[in-house]
């Protein structure tokens, strides 16, 4: 077992990320907010605020889902100013403010974020391959005896995880192939965001929440459907991320579409289920699995906004569909998580109101967004574009009411 002071060490680090990726949360909708590049607000909302939460989230999780102890205690830290200012660089689009306010010219930032912030990823994915090194596969669950009934759902959750960290280590090495000129892996850009939504966090989500979310909320859910989810989870991003990049290996560029909407299809609204029956399974569910219920629904969008825009049915549907994963989907569910691990009522009489308010704004902006897009059909104006602005600054309210009250708990933790 791990010794008090290196459980302490891991802590802080991990603890740190969180922080950070609630940081990097408001300046992802604030950066949608005043229009900023698509790319500046993908880069504080995925490289940022999904993974810098998930990174912190998983250093506490996966050794003792793998019944092992982090084999690296202060990785988390070791990360933590690498992954912070790579992806400040990253967001440094041309035209952007982040551009405009830093001393480097912005394919130099670009770079420097890309070395930096993958550099951080092999900490996290050297430190795993250590920690996990004599059962990759996870056969050793760390169930406890008292819950020996999920155990074949825990070896099966498990199995997917090292799935997630291999998509994470192919988008860190395409990363580097982008800094240094080496051969790529993938040459689509939107392949590498995809790689790391749809393969790592999505994945992630998908694995993690079987093992963690039966045990938080406190209610079973059927091994056959979580399988189901994971399996086809762990082969989608695959599938999408080959269409993205033209169909290698000769298959059918259509058929790789095709292929992937339907297996990410089967993994949303299997997970959807699951997440409904586990709330309604509930003896009293907090409000952190209302966060989650909301997020699977958010899910559900994406990959249905995805879908259109793929299909080519509904392409005004491209600038929102980042906002819609990021926010309506993995940040829903991570907010409702996280409020498991950091309950509101530590902040005080109010902490609860206040959760509740930076769900439904974060929630509620994102689908007022895309409730105008669609009305508006691709060229927003007047009420449409007023609502879009709405939304936008709601999600902002929602990011900062989430960031504060998470501040204010870890201030009122240490006390």
């Amino acid at each position: 077992m791990a010794s008090v002071s290196s459980a302490a060490t891991i802590s802080r680090g991990a603890r740190g990320l969180v922080l950070a990726g609630a940081g990097f949360l408001v300046a992802s909708t604030f950066a949608a907010a005043i229009t900023e590049p698509r790319s500046t607000i993908v880069a504080f909302g995925l490289y940022g605020f999904v993974l810098h939460t998930i990174f912190g989230k998983a250093y506490g999780l996966l050794p003792a889902y793998f019944d092992r102890d982090l084999a690296v205690p202060r990785a988390p830290q070791l990360q933590l100013p690498l992954a912070v200012l790579g992806t400040v660089l990253l967001a440094a689009t041309p035209g952007s403010e982040t551009d405009r306010l830093l001393p480097i010219a912005a394919d130099v930032a670009a770079d420097a974020g890309a070395v930096l912030w993958a550099a951080g990823s092999i900490v996290f994915l050297v430190t795993i391959a250590l920690t996990i090194r004599d059962n990759p596969t996870g056969a050793e669950t760390g169930t406890s005896a008292s819950k020996a009934d999920r155990a074949r759902l825990d070896r099966i959750a498990n199995a997917a995880m090292p799935i997630a960290l291999a998509y994470l280590a192919i988008a860190t090495y395409q990363l580097l192939a982008g800094a240094f000129d080496l051969p790529a892996l993938v040459e689509s850009p939107l392949a590498v965001s995809h790689l790391l939504t749809v393969g790592t966090a999505t994945l992630l989500v998908f694995a993690i929440g079987a093992r963690l979310l039966p045990r938080l909320i406190r209610a079973e859910v059927p091994d056959a459907l979580a399988a189901a989810v994971l399996a086809s989870g762990a082969l989608g991003p695959a599938l999408l991320v080959g269409w993205f990049d033209g169909g290698p290996f000769g298959l059918a560029v259509e058929g790789l579409l095709h292929g992937a909407i339907a297996l990410l299809a089967v993994a949303v609204l299997g997970h959807a289920v699951l997440i409904v029956l586990l709330v309604s399974r509930a003896p009293a569910p907090r409000l952190g699995a209302y966060g989650v219920l909301a997020g699977a629904v958010g899910g559900v969008l994406t990959v249905a906004a995805g879908a259109l825009v793929g299909l080519g049915e509904r392409i005004e549907l491209f600038a929102i569909h980042p906002r819609l994963g990021l926010l309506g989907f993995l940040g829903l569910t991570i907010l409702g998580v996280v409020y498991h691990f950091y309950p509101p009522a530590v902040a005080g009489d109010r902490g609860d109101v206040v959760a509740a308010a930076s769900l439904w704004s974060l929630g509620g902006g994102v689908f007022l967004e895309l409730t105008a897009v669609l009305l508006g059909e691709g060229q927003p104006s007047g009420p449409t574009a007023t609502a879009i602005d709405l939304g936008r600054w709601l999600a902002v309210v929602g990011a900062l009411a989430y960031a504060g009250l998470l501040v204010v708990i870890v201030v009122n933790r240490r006390r």
